[in-house]
């Protein structure tokens, strides 16, 4: 599945290393060839479903998959937490591609603000 993945961009809040630091990931994955995920709900679920079946350390936490309106947009999210920190993953899906939005923080100032970029954010893909 990792062919089918490409990281756009990663942001840090702080120079990396920095304590306390937010990080967001920016990616995109090809879902064509999987014709069960409609959406992002979807998309979350089939994640949550490899979570159940991956050897992941004890402390690994993740909730069920929930939608959010931020904006004009609806994103389905995911939380995860382990004893390296939490991570928000939100996610929408255009013309068979999923779009995730990752933030690694512990601070949750840093999620409001990441709430607010994912507002006011446009994010139309343009297929060359």
């Amino acid at each position: 599945a990792l062919e089918r993945v490409r990281i756009l961009l990663t942001v840090h809040r702080s120079m990396p290393g920095t304590a306390d630091n937010a990080t967001v990931h920016i990616s995109t994955e090809d879902i064509r060839l999987n014709p069960a995920i409609k959406d992002a709900i979807d998309y979350f679920d089939l994640m949550r479903s490899q979570f159940s079946v991956m050897k992941l350390p004890a402390d690994f936490k993740y909730s069920e998959t929930q939608a959010e309106q931020l904006g004009s947009k609806q994103f389905a999210f995911l939380d995860t937490s382990s004893n390296v920190g939490k991570k928000r993953l939100y996610a929408t899906v255009r013309n068979g591609v999923a779009i995730m939005f990752t933030l690694s923080y512990t601070k949750p100032d840093d999620l409001k603000t990441f709430r607010d970029v994912l507002t006011k954010g446009n994010f139309a893909l343009k297929r060359e």
